[in-house]
């Protein structure tokens, strides 16, 4: 299908477009609003069904989408499907909402095929966008990540000897660091991941102690 190599040119890989979605998903719900009503949600989830549906049309469905399951051929016709859907209720969002103009009332876009082919229009948009922050963010969110770990370092060291951070210090530091490394996420940032999931581990611990080991 024309286009899908430009739209997904600067897209982030898999695992960090996963994770940012739960993040994005999250801060929605905590916010006392339906992630399936926000339109970057919508759109990146489209965006990301689309890109599992492209593997499978191009016959390299991966074992670990589905692993240890033999039965390829409903699998694949299950991705396909989930895409076709995915991309209808981002165009239903757009018609209901303007989002994205008069474009998004075009007949060319109905249909599955057609709808998976707005959704990586509006992609492609959309991540341009998101990537022009990163020359203003990116600093910012080193700056930060660095001053997380200096401090972390200076506490380790108190800890060592026998005077520790007040725990509400060390607990503002563990939320400091789950949010550099899901802002990092978000911009799509390669290789946080690990490290997001680390300090998550960390901050529930700190939150619940009879989680720790």
């Amino acid at each position: 299908m024309a286009g899908t190599e430009q739209a997904y040119a600067d897209a982030p890989d898999t695992h960090t477009e996963v994770q940012a979605l739960i993040t994005l998903g999250l801060s929605e719900a905590r916010a006392g609003r339906r992630p399936d009503r926000s339109r970057e949600w919508v759109l990146r989830q489209a965006a990301h069904a689309d890109r599992a549906a492209l593997d499978v049309e191009a016959g390299s469905l991966a074992d670990g989408l589905y692993p240890g399951d033999q039965d390829a051929s409903f699998l694949a016709q299950d991705v396909l499907c989930g895409a076709g859907e995915a991309a209808l209720e981002l165009l239903r969002l757009d018609r209901e909402h303007g989002a994205a103009g008069a474009a998004s009332h075009s007949p060319e876009w109905d249909g599955e095929r057609g709808a998976r082919a707005y959704v990586r229009i509006q992609y492609a948009v959309w991540r341009r966008r998101q990537l022009a922050r990163l020359d203003a963010e990116v600093p910012r969110l080193t700056t930060e990540m660095t001053a997380v770990a200096d401090l972390a370092t200076v506490h380790a060291h108190a800890a060592r000897r026998s005077a520790p951070y007040p725990p509400e210090d060390v607990l503002d530091l563990a939320r400091r660091r789950v949010r550099a490394y899901q802002a990092g996420i978000d911009l799509g940032l390669p290789d946080l991941v690990t490290d997001l999931h680390h300090a998550q581990k960390e901050l529930d611990e700190l939150h619940y102690p009879h989680l720790r080991p």
